[in-house]
């Protein structure tokens, strides 16, 4: 794709400097910033790599306070929860049990969570408090699966 294509030729899209401009070492080529590619390494080089702003503080303002954040680049569901020892904590919104997604509203307060799929329950800080037929996993160790 070129700059005199069509798409880049809108009077919107053209950056029209003004001033002294002879100081300006180099021009970005926009063409090459908007393809798939390059959102993918910005993926990998930029929003895998830093701390990304989710929420504040006060969104989780009580205990058992959360928030749900969907976060595209990353394809993640984040669940962001004041916890009982007042703690926040940033999780996979997902339940270890099947993948499921664990909260599905968007913010609220509550003790636990409990996975409408197969009813596994967490509690504000991440571990896995119950099982659901829980003899149907023998051995299964709950530390490793918050």
């Amino acid at each position: 794709m070129s700059l005199t294509s069509p798409i880049f030729t809108t009077p919107d899209s053209i950056t029209k400097f003004r001033g002294d401009t002879s100081r300006l070492k180099n021009i970005v080529a926009i063409a090459e910033r908007v393809t798939p590619e390059f959102y993918k390494k910005e993926q990998e080089r930029i929003f895998k790599r830093a701390w990304l702003p989710v929420a504040v503080a006060s969104d989780v303002a009580q205990s058992g306070s959360f928030v749900t954040a969907d976060v595209p680049p990353l394809k993640a569901s984040l669940l962001i929860v004041r916890g009982e020892d007042d703690r926040i904590g940033a999780f996979h919104n997902i339940c270890r049990h099947r993948g499921d997604k664990l909260v599905h509203s968007a913010s609220g307060c509550q003790k636990a969570f409990t996975c409408g799929f197969h009813a596994w329950t967490y509690c504000t800080e991440g571990k896995l408090i119950g099982i659901t037929d829980e003899t149907q996993f023998p051995g299964i160790e709950r530390e490793k699966f918050g």
